[in-house]
């Protein structure tokens, strides 16, 4: 408990230096940065929980992405269902309907693993997600 409190609190300082300001804080600028310290602790509590969302089709061009670096992986013997990319973009992840995951390594198009699903939840796979440590 004493090794979390210490973390709690060396956390709280890293934020508490990121938000802040100026030197010379006023009454609204104090209150200022006691609401973003709250917002980034509940953005990163979020983030932590693997609920936070990131809004990606507001910084898209209205123009396509050439089609040039396009890179088609064959590995399933039914339709993909879902994709995640992990956080480094090292490796993703494709799911579909013969209810198979598969790990590619994105760099070099390589399958690392195939990993079969529980046939008890179905034979498909809707959704997935990647989480943000790894795991």
């Amino acid at each position: 408990d004493e090794v979390r409190l210490r973390l709690a609190k060396q956390y709280l300082a890293t934020v508490a230096e990121e938000t802040k300001k100026k030197d010379d804080e006023k009454e609204d600028d104090l209150n200022f940065n006691r609401d973003a310290i709250a917002h980034r602790l509940h953005a990163d509590v979020q983030e932590a929980r693997g609920r936070a969302y990131s809004n990606v089709a507001t910084k898209l061009k209205d123009t396509p992405p050439p089609t040039d670096n396009i890179r088609v992986l064959r590995g399933h013997k039914l339709p993909v269902t879902a994709i995640a990319m992990t956080g480094d973009d090292t490796t993703a992840f494709t799911a579909s309907k013969d209810g198979t995951i598969v790990q590619w390594d994105v760099e070099s198009g390589a399958k690392h693993r195939i990993h079969p699903t529980d046939s008890k939840f179905g034979k498909g796979v809707a959704s997935m997600a990647a989480s943000s440590d790894g795991k």
